[in-house]
């Protein structure tokens, strides 16, 4: 067989190419920017784990996840949705979440508030995974759950609600939060709620025997701890209208009940409370439009003192609560209803925001008040009541930081 001189060098440059790639390959996974690193510990669950546990329900058949840790403290548990003992014998441990770590993401650019990071931990050196909250020259403090920097609560847009937004309660087989008032049209059928006619009538979302919304989380199921009330929560549904008349939304804020009316078919919004209107919008008619001839993905939210309303992923209207409008202590925190139209419903979830805690379960003293030099940032867990991070550490160097994790919230 014979070669050409052309066909030789060809083929040399393929292999000396391969090598370098081999090289560059083998660098890398040395590095940890290939190389699956795995997660220990809950501090940053339920959006990474460590190594869990996962839980299915013998009644309602509902599936919920456990920390290891947590797991091996008790035999058996209550189903977060039918409350029947579920055992905790004989079930399979699962290994930590596997990433992998960009570190090359901060060559180019400072971190940004709420991504996340990859670091070494200030006290004893290990690799750690947290989310930045504070930025080098702000004051950072947690209040009531929230961040708070330089003195005002930090609003978050609606691309960062959704990284930390936690699933409240997931759907069972025998079980739906979704209840609709006495004598409502609503009707559930394959998982889609539908109603025809003049009025729909309410459709509330109902939290499990008549308790408000806390910043309680499957994932620690045997944690001692005092829960916190929450305040800071998010719809999300799918929705498909029609007929020319009202798709309403009711709010309970605590303190103050209100209904966000939306008339797709002239593009109005209104906002009203006790029955007395407080602010009327537009929504752009290319939005409307999309409402009226198809499915639109609506997501309703209070996180942070705020209602934000987003169709199709973009922010239509916002409107911001005053502290005495709002309440710990919701039991219904939300509801839908139509009027002179035909509406159709699906994955209808209820999220919350993460509540931050002043400090993590067994930690008694903490600085409540940091102020972040030059090259600072302050770091916490998406799992605050067993996280270790800033509320302990105080400020952490950027020069600790190891890049941050691919394809992660």
């Amino acid at each position: 067989m014979m070669f050409s001189s052309h066909s030789l060098r060809a083929g040399l440059q393929v292999a000396i190419s391969t090598a370098v790639l081999a090289i560059a390959l083998r660098t890398w996974l040395v590095m940890g920017l290939i190389e699956p690193v795995v997660v220990a510990g809950s501090s940053m669950a339920p959006t990474l784990r460590g190594d869990h546990v996962t839980v299915r329900c013998p009644l309602c058949q509902h599936e919920f996840e456990v920390g290891a840790e947590f797991a091996e403290q008790r035999d058996e548990l209550l189903c977060s949705v039918c409350r029947t003992r579920v055992s905790m014998v004989g079930l399979t441990k699962k290994g930590g979440d596997r990433l992998w770590i960009d570190r090359t993401a901060f060559s180019m650019r400072r971190p940004y508030r709420w991504e996340l990071v990859v670091t070494r931990c200030p006290v004893d050196g290990q690799l750690c995974v947290k989310r930045i909250v504070g930025l080098p020259g702000e004051t950072v403090t947690i209040k009531q759950g929230d961040v708070w920097v330089d003195g005002r609560r930090v609003v978050k847009r609606l691309e960062q609600q959704r990284r930390l937004r936690q699933a409240v309660f997931c759907r069972s087989e025998l079980r739906d939060w979704w209840q609709p008032a006495p004598e409502s049209s609503w009707k559930k059928d394959q998982g889609r709620w539908r109603s025809t006619g003049a009025d729909s009538g309410w459709l509330t979302y109902m939290l499990p025997e008549g308790l408000p919304l806390t910043d309680d989380i499957a994932y620690n199921a045997s944690l001692s701890r005092r829960l916190s009330l929450v305040s800071d929560w998010m719809l999300s549904c799918k929705v498909s209208v029609q007929g020319k008349g009202e798709l309403m939304l009711r709010v309970d804020g605590g303190a103050q009940t209100w209904d966000v009316t939306i008339r797709p078919s002239n593009g109005q919004l209104q906002l009203s409370s006790d029955d007395k209107v407080v602010q009327v919008s537009r929504i752009l008619p290319s939005t409307t439009n999309r409402l009226l001839t198809g499915e639109v993905l609506l997501e309703l939210s209070t996180f942070d003192r705020r209602l934000l309303l987003a169709l199709d992923g973009k922010v239509v209207w916002t409107y911001s609560l005053q502290e005495e409008e709002t309440q710990l202590g919701i039991k219904q925190p939300v509801a839908l209803a139509g009027r002179r139209m035909d509406l159709t419903l699906r994955e209808l979830t209820l999220y919350r925001d993460v509540y931050f805690s002043k400090q993590p379960v067994g930690v008694k003293q903490v600085e409540t008040l940091v102020s972040l030099e030059a090259n600072e940032y302050y770091l916490l867990g998406d799992n605050p009541p067993v996280s270790l991070d800033s509320r302990v550490w105080g400020p952490v160097s950027g020069t600790l930081f190891m890049g941050r994790p691919w394809a992660t919230p």
